[in-house]
């Protein structure tokens, strides 16, 4: 897996040096994943759901976005795997590796935004799609940037995703003001 790692991070960083292009624009775009964005982001679309009289909704989007970040740490803090020094970073780093924070976050706060607010407006097709592109735009910038191992990224894709979807089954009945009556039974 290691060689695996070191081939595409390879790959991957040299696109960013062979376009130099690409590398300003993973610079700015990796910042749609820290927190200095997505924290403000989730506030204010709480509060707007909070004043347009759905409390819930804004409620479950705190709790999934924040209880998400929670286990991102918590697994990273676990795991303790070290950042790649390969290459120089490109970018300042300060956390562990293992997940991506930058990718499960930016999936676990777009696409709960995507879930959340979607069933409100009146076009819904391009909320989910859009979240999960603007998180595997997020993602892949962090390997051409020398911070996370590929395997990181896809690490926090698939952190980011599976507590998402399952945090927002969980929460949607609630959210929408049914009442919860257990898992769904196969038939």
């Amino acid at each position: 897996m290691q060689a695996i790692d070191e081939a595409l991070l390879g790959s991957l960083f040299g696109f960013g040096e062979a376009f130099a292009f690409w590398r300003v624009a993973a610079r700015e775009l990796t910042a749609f994943g820290g927190s200095a964005i997505l924290v403000p982001l989730s506030l204010a679309v709480a509060a707007g759901l909070a004043l347009g009289g759905h409390r819930r909704r804004a409620a479950g989007l705190l709790l999934i976005t924040l209880v998400g970040r929670l286990l991102v740490e918590g697994v990273k803090l676990a795991l303790a795997r070290p950042r790649p020094a390969l290459f120089d970073h490109q970018v300042a780093v300060t956390s562990l590796s293992f997940p991506s924070g930058h990718a499960a976050n930016a999936t676990i706060v777009y696409l709960t935004l995507a879930l959340v607010v979607a069933p409100l407006l009146t076009s819904r097709r391009w909320p989910v799609p859009a979240a999960l592109a603007l998180a595997a735009f997020i993602g892949l910038t962090r390997p051409v940037l020398g911070v996370h191992w590929p395997s990181d990224v896809l690490g926090g894709w698939t952190m980011g995703l599976a507590w998402t979807l399952a945090a927002v089954r969980l929460l949607g009945p609630w959210m929408e003001g049914r009442s919860f009556n257990g898992p769904p039974r196969a038939t």
